[in-house]
């Protein structure tokens, strides 16, 4: 505002500015995530009022603001930003093998130039339990092989898709033997030979431990 001093009169003169859309389109974000294992890619995307504001002057001098802000976010953490005049684009990789079993979140938020927000989420639900079986031989006297098979759950940034455990342990409950078995790929067959003959007589248990990451199943 603006004061002028006239025969002792103080006259205010007050600037007045008009805002618009002038786009058709209300800011909006949306979010997508392809998959539910291994590497799940995530694509969010972002539209943006524009606004023109004009002051009162003749002719009006007007602007125009169509910029805003668009983040994603995996849970409550931010995985990408993105700033962009009318709209915005961003993406990343959920490996899908380092997060724990169960429903996972993923959000697009956008801002435009007036604060106004928008909100958009999609959810990615894991489950990375190996598929497991094992087989034992029951009543033996001689060489027997206790063995099964293994399908581990894509794990693309692993190290390695997995592993199976095999533990025996004998008729007191003490360990007797154990072999571990590392697998490269998904799916794999493991197995281990023993001389029953040089073991003394009862009854043993075994039991098999398949883990990839931190999920892990039994037989």
């Amino acid at each position: 505002m603006r004061y002028t001093k006239t025969e002792g009169l103080i006259i205010g003169i007050l600037f007045l500015f008009l805002l618009t859309p002038v786009s058709a389109m209300a800011t909006s974000a949306s979010i997508s995530a392809s998959g539910n294992e291994g590497k799940v890619p995530v694509n969010a995307n972002a539209t943006f009022t524009a606004y023109e504001t004009c002051d009162d002057n003749d002719p009006s001098n007007c602007t125009v603001c169509d910029r805003g802000t668009l983040s994603a976010y995996l849970n409550d953490t931010r995985q990408c930003m993105d700033t962009g005049e009318g709209s915005a684009s961003c993406s990343f990789d959920v490996y899908a093998a380092f997060l724990p079993n169960g429903m996972h979140t993923v959000t697009a938020n956008a801002t435009d130039c007036m604060g106004v927000t928008a909100t958009n989420s999609d959810r990615i639900e894991v489950d990375n339990t190996p598929i497991l079986t094992a087989s034992g031989p029951g009543s033996v006297s001689g060489e027997f092989t206790v063995g099964g098979s293994v399908q581990f759950k894509d794990c693309t940034g692993c190290s390695s898709a997995g592993f199976v455990t095999l533990s025996i342990d004998d008729p007191d409950g003490n360990r007797h033997r154990y072999k571990k078995f590392s697998f490269a790929n998904t799916n794999g067959d493991w197995s281990e030979k023993y001389l029953g003959h040089t073991w003394a007589n009862g009854t043993y248990t075994y039991e098999v431990f398949a883990q990839a990451g931190g999920n892990y199943a039994r037989s």
